[in-house]
């Protein structure tokens, strides 16, 4: 059995996923391919693909509260592609999809769906 990254991936579509353990050893990773790609960037939205984690910890939650601010204040924008149901606690859940900009996948989030604020969903 081959260890599990603890670091983002980059794809070459502006998009950065998340290792499945996101936690407090991510976030220096993540800090730098953000501030990267914010020196580089055409414009267009950075992706971060949180749907394969398992567990999300609040450092990295407080962290991406940041980093939409980071890239706000760049006129750059931020989304998120929401972790999977029952990652998050029943109760942070309706916070993080309040506060963060969140989307059933990359392609929608790319390509800046409406998204329903009353559920953070893209709809059908």
């Amino acid at each position: 059995m081959s260890p599990q990254p603890l670091v983002f991936r980059s794809t070459d579509n502006n998009v950065l996923v998340a290792p499945r353990t996101c936690g407090l050893v991510a976030v220096p990773d993540f800090l730098h391919h953000l501030r990267a790609w914010c020196d580089e960037s055409d414009g267009s939205t950075l992706v971060v693909d949180l749907s394969a984690v398992d567990a999300l910890e609040t450092t990295m939650f407080r962290t991406l509260l940041w980093a939409r601010r980071y890239c706000t204040a760049r006129g750059r924008e931020l989304a998120v592609v929401a972790p999977a149901e029952g990652v998050l606690h029943p109760d942070d859940e309706p916070l993080v999809r309040a506060l963060l900009p969140t989307y059933p996948d990359a392609t929608s989030a790319q390509q800046g769906a409406v998204v329903d604020p009353a559920t953070s969903v893209v709809p059908a």
